[in-house]
């Protein structure tokens, strides 16, 4: 959410899956919505699961309100440089043949 709201988009709630009946069986629209739902949803928790992996997020915040906001902006900058940096070794690893690799990082 607090992204969405820095980056100026309009902030909507999102819409549950569409359930499969029986009779009569999900359109092919409705599947494909379905999927791009699923698929959002999953890099949503994908990054969710990597800002609770720091402790002050995981649980109840019991520190000062006024420094929640700085420590969810500090720890989101983390989770952005680590999926950069990732990001950049496999760009360089992908190019390059891994041994010559090792040899200029020395």
């Amino acid at each position: 959410m607090l992204g969405t709201r820095a980056c100026g988009e309009a902030i909507s709630t999102p819409s549950p899956p569409i359930r499969r009946r029986e009779r009569p069986p999900l359109s092919a629209e409705q599947r494909q919505e379905n999927r791009v739902l699923a698929y959002t949803q999953q890099g949503t928790l994908h990054v969710i699961r990597h800002i609770k992996i720091f402790r002050v997020l995981k649980g109840v915040y019991r520190h000062r309100r006024r420094r929640f906001a700085l420590r969810v902006q500090l720890i989101a900058a983390l989770c952005n440089l680590t999926h950069a940096c990732r990001s950049w070794l496999l760009q360089e690893v992908q190019y390059k043949n891994p041994a010559q690799l090792l040899k200029t990082r020395k």
